[in-house]
């Protein structure tokens, strides 16, 4: 398919968000065939990045996650806490500073990017 639509527009249709992302340029939502959004990928899911933290030391509290420079969202699943940012760079950054700061053992990080599935999932929810 990459080979093609270099050369022309293909419209393609498809429930697995996935293989859109994958192939597409351009993206329209629907849900019961009503436009949710539409645009490029990288436009759709913007820059919004989550990070994963799981600490040794269970020490830091959801106000103090909160102050992390380019974080606008928090949440803590038993032992794992995920930070939204708007800025990763800037809150990864922060984030080993206060790290070092308090001398706080770090268990596991992952660094994600939204992708089409979790963004129509969230505008559904």
């Amino acid at each position: 398919m990459s080979d093609l639509k270099r050369e022309r527009m293909i419209l393609y249709s498809t429930h697995v968000l996935p293989d859109a992302e994958e192939a597409s340029d351009w993206v329209l939502l629907l849900r019961q065939g009503r436009l949710l959004m539409e645009g490029t990928v990288t436009d759709l899911l913007g820059s919004k990045s989550s990070i994963q933290v799981r600490l040794f030391n269970d020490v830091v509290t959801e106000d103090e996650w909160r102050t992390l420079p380019g974080v606008s969202h928090v949440s803590r699943s038993g032992t794992t806490w995920e930070l939204e940012t708007q800025a990763k760079d800037v809150t990864e950054r922060a984030l080993l500073e206060l790290m070092l700061e308090r001398d706080l053992r770090l268990q596991s990080l992952h660094v994600g990017h939204p992708s089409l599935e979790s963004l129509f999932l969230e505008m559904n929810a």
